[in-house]
């Protein structure tokens, strides 16, 4: 597992009072109201809740596609980020079809007009290995099974080593046993290169068993209804999945989001 960071390490994101208004027929809909969030540096941080809490539209934030409608939002990357400092990992693989999977890999390099270096070279051919891809690397993503294009997506978001790597839902069109390898592949390049990365996902156990904290957001206006802190010592195992301590974070999840949606159906609330 990678060192502690120190207490006094500043993190990676601060939100202050952030707000995100899209315009509406009757006035501006706020998807986030007054959000003070922080995420700290080289930790997996996972955003859940409901349809419409503002997780998607968090990310597209912090990846500067979409401008806040007020408050603060800071984060400690160059204001144009390359891909050393930046990657992004979609629901969908988005490989280019004209382009081998390891040409897709390259992507981020060339959109930043960087040139890889013998140490990049030496970690694609460690990541491609790691997620069983050696042998398929010049293939095109037609010849890709759904699995093998996710995992060359999350492949070509690690190979920069970048600072930040934001996942919107990555394995949500998977079947369960594939969604659960790509955890552990996840991990397994993350403890090799540890970024910060905030991870959006609707599957609870999937964020309990990736994270160090998961932040759960509810409607109306994002608000943060608690953060958990997650103990467990990695790597982690699929059969923590089925220890009582492991179901207890997963229920104390399932708890809030369920009475934060009561309540923001309550009359008056």
């Amino acid at each position: 597992m990678p060192p502690l960071l120190p207490p006094e390490a500043s993190p990676l994101i601060r939100a202050s009072g952030l707000r995100l208004a899209y315009p509406g027929k009757a006035g501006p809909v706020e998807v986030l109201a007054g959000l003070d969030w922080e995420v700290p540096r080289g930790r997996i941080t996972s955003l859940v809740g409901p349809s419409g809490c503002g997780k998607s539209s968090l990310l597209r934030l912090l990846c500067g596609v979409t401008p806040a409608s007020g408050g603060v939002l800071q984060v400690d990357l160059p204001a144009k980020p390359s891909a050393r400092d930046l990657t992004v990992t979609f629901q969908t693989p988005t490989l280019l079809p004209w382009l081998t999977l390891e040409e897709n890999a390259w992507l981020p390099f060339h959109l930043s007009d960087q040139t890889p270096t013998a140490q990049d070279h030496a970690t694609l051919d460690f990541l491609l290995r790691t997620a069983g891809l050696e042998g398929v690397r010049q293939a095109y993503p037609h010849a890709l099974s759904g699995g093998m294009a996710m995992r060359a997506a999350v492949v070509r978001s690690f190979l920069p080593r970048p600072q930040l790597i934001l996942m919107d839902e990555p394995f949500a069109a998977l079947d369960e046993v594939s969604r659960e390898r790509m955890c552990q592949l996840l991990e397994r390049m993350w403890l090799e290169s540890p970024a910060t990365v905030v991870f959006v996902t609707h599957n609870l156990s999937e964020a309990v068993l990736l994270s160090d904290r998961i932040t759960v957001l509810a409607a109306p206006g994002g608000r943060i209804v608690t953060e958990i802190e997650v103990p467990f010592a990695r790597p982690r195992s699929l059969a923590l999945m089925r220890e009582p301590a492991f179901l207890a974070i997963v229920g104390r999840l399932q708890d809030a989001i369920r009475q934060a949606e009561e309540g923001a159906l309550s009359p008056g609330v």
